[in-house]
């Protein structure tokens, strides 16, 4: 029987850390969320994932853009050197005309025309390129047009021998043009440079801009993950701490414990399970109280009834003892010849009334003995006596069962000891017990008794039977009371 313990008498006050925060409303509706623990966990791992996924592409879009301006960049530079070469190549042309009107030597006019064409081919790649710089492009054109048609002036009068015309006309034209010239190569190179500056510029913002989105994105990622694994390891954390505290008060003996907690979720189930089980525990526990007061009443009443069948069994077996006593007395009586000689078959019938009488006295004691150990008083008192004498007779004593019941009953010695000295009346109880439980569930077959032991110096008996048998489960009930 468990202890008594009334869960009312028994108050339990746990002290774990209470949960205070101005965000308990927003744990609340975490919990209430109609969703499992999983489902909320992969949604707080999703939005995090997202806030990644949208930092890298935002990333990726600046990065490109960036990448464009990269690309303009260098544009652009390779269009600033290309402009430059052509300042310098029509400084060449200026120098090199010079130098064929002081000179006189025609080389110079080559390689003039060298750097003419030179000039042209970049001109030309100019015109190919963006569209932006088309106009400016064109000025070069125009300008350039009209440097060629005064250098084709200058070279027709250098190529006739008149070189004082043709020094007048390069002063005149040829180096005028060639001054605009260089002024609209110039303006295009003004007009790249303050683009590489734009683009520069542009690529410096998209530089700053990314990294504002990074930290922005990554300060925002770890913002809200913090936020949602605060949120939602509260709303676990709070109904596991109250069902700790009612598990805790259980244990201390406060059976009545409910948990309210807001979760739609498995710990949810588990705290309606927890109150379930709080209930029935309570519930259980009046029924044993109420159980065990009824018990100690019947406790009571049965052991008046045990007190008073012992006292009948001392009675009954007392007033059973004396006529029989007197019955074996006249039986031994006329065995000695008391009143005249027997005939054989006299002798006999009276052998088999003595040792039933015998057996029906000892019948007799074994009542006036269960009132013996019921109070605690039996002793065990040994004699010596023929064990096999012993064990013939209670065979023959169930001879007629066995009969009955068509069951052949044998016994053979297989060398028991001719005298031991034991409690006669005891090892005759065992006997009659095991022979009579094989005899009562043996339906057909047999029943075999063997006795021996002499080599040892004991008293063995073995009863075999063809019954059921005992089932291994039940070998440990076998002494108790009130069971087969």
């Amino acid at each position: 029987m468990s202890r008594n313990r009334s869960p009312a008498t028994t108050p339990f006050e746990p002290r774990l850390p209470r949960f205070t925060s101005p965000l308990r409303p927003v744990v609340d509706v975490v919990a209430r969320i109609d969703a499992s623990v999983h489902r909320k966990l992969l949604f707080g791992f999703l939005i995090g994932a997202l806030l990644l996924v949208g930092m890298a592409i935002l990333s990726l879009v600046v990065i490109g853009r960036m990448n464009d301006r990269v690309v303009e960049l260098n544009s652009l530079r390779e269009k600033a050197t290309s402009g430059q070469q052509m300042l310098y190549l029509v400084s060449a042309q200026r120098h090199d005309r010079v130098l064929a009107l002081l000179t006189r030597d025609a080389m110079h006019n080559h390689e003039m025309a060298d750097a003419q064409a030179r000039f042209a081919g970049l001109l030309t790649a100019m015109e190919e390129g963006d569209p932006a710089d088309a106009g400016l492009v064109r000025n070069v054109r125009t300008a350039n047009d009209d440097f060629t048609r005064a250098e084709a002036r200058v070279l027709a009068l250098f190529q006739s021998g008149d070189i004082a015309a043709a020094t007048k006309a390069h002063i005149d034209d040829e180096h005028m043009t060639a001054d605009a010239l260089e002024g609209r190569v110039g303006d295009l190179i003004g007009s790249i440079d303050q683009r590489m500056g734009q683009a520069q510029a542009a690529f410096a913002s998209d530089r700053g801009f990314l990294t504002t989105i990074v930290i922005f994105l990554s300060a925002t990622s770890v913002a809200v993950a913090m936020l949602l694994g605060y949120l939602l390891s509260w709303a676990f954390i709070l109904p596991v701490r109250k069902m700790e505290r009612a598990l805790a008060g259980i244990t201390a003996g406060d059976l009545v414990q409910h948990v309210d907690v807001p979760n739609r979720d498995e710990l949810g189930a588990l705290a309606r399970g927890l109150n379930v089980t709080s209930e029935r525990l309570a519930k259980l526990f009046e029924d044993e109280r109420a159980l065990t007061e009824q018990l100690g009443v019947t406790n009571a009443s049965l052991a008046r009834a045990s007190e008073a069948k012992s006292r009948f069994l001392a009675s009954v077996s007392h007033e059973l003892r004396t006529p029989m006593n007197a019955i074996l007395g006249f039986t031994d009586a006329l065995l000695a010849g008391v009143d005249g000689p027997l005939n054989d078959d006299q002798q006999a019938s009276l052998g088999w009334v003595q040792r039933g009488g015998r057996d029906l006295l000892g019948l007799i004691n074994e009542i006036l003995d269960l009132s013996k150990i019921e109070a605690g008083k039996l002793t065990v008192e040994a004699e010596p006596f023929d064990p096999r004498e012993l064990v013939e007779a209670v065979v023959a004593q169930h001879r007629s069962l066995a009969v009955q019941k068509g069951i052949r009953l044998a016994w053979h010695d297989a060398g028991a000891p001719a005298e031991d000295v034991l409690d006669r009346q005891r090892v005759r109880q065992i006997l009659v017990n095991l022979l009579g439980n094989a005899l009562k569930f043996t339906r057909q077959g047999e029943v075999d008794v063997e006795t021996g032991g002499a080599s040892d110096s004991e008293f063995h008996v073995a009863v075999r039977d063809t019954g059921p048998g005992i089932a291994a489960e039940q070998h440990e009930a076998i002494f108790e009371e009130f069971r087969q």
